[in-house]
């Protein structure tokens, strides 16, 4: 899963490297950058401007892409795809993290 809370420009990069390596993603999206990223369209062919414009778009990257508010002020829209049941089992843990030794300077 790969998660981006107002990444800013990042956000187009969080969910098209989530699709890419066929994981799902969530991202609550800022702001929509729209001078950074004129090559940015929605799906009508309709340059993405709005923050509707955005969250619209970031809908359009994945099918199944669902969205929903999270339990805070301010720009809590989060799009997300979600995970199936199954997907949620750990498959791999990494072992615990020692305690590292003290600095003896």
């Amino acid at each position: 899963l790969l998660v981006g809370l107002h990444p800013d420009q990042a956000t187009g990069g969080v969910v098209a490297l989530a699709g890419a390596f066929g994981k799902p993603f969530a991202v609550a999206p800022c702001c929509t950058f729209a001078d950074d990223f004129p090559d940015r369209r929605l799906a009508e062919g309709r340059p993405v401007r709005t923050y509707e414009d955005m969250v619209n778009w970031l809908k359009e990257q994945q099918a199944g892409t669902e969205a929903t508010y999270l339990s805070f002020h301010g720009k809590n829209l989060v799009v997300y795809v979600p995970t199936d049941a199954s997907a949620t089992e750990v498959v791999d843990q990494a072992p615990p993290v020692e305690a590292a030794a003290p600095n003896p300077s």
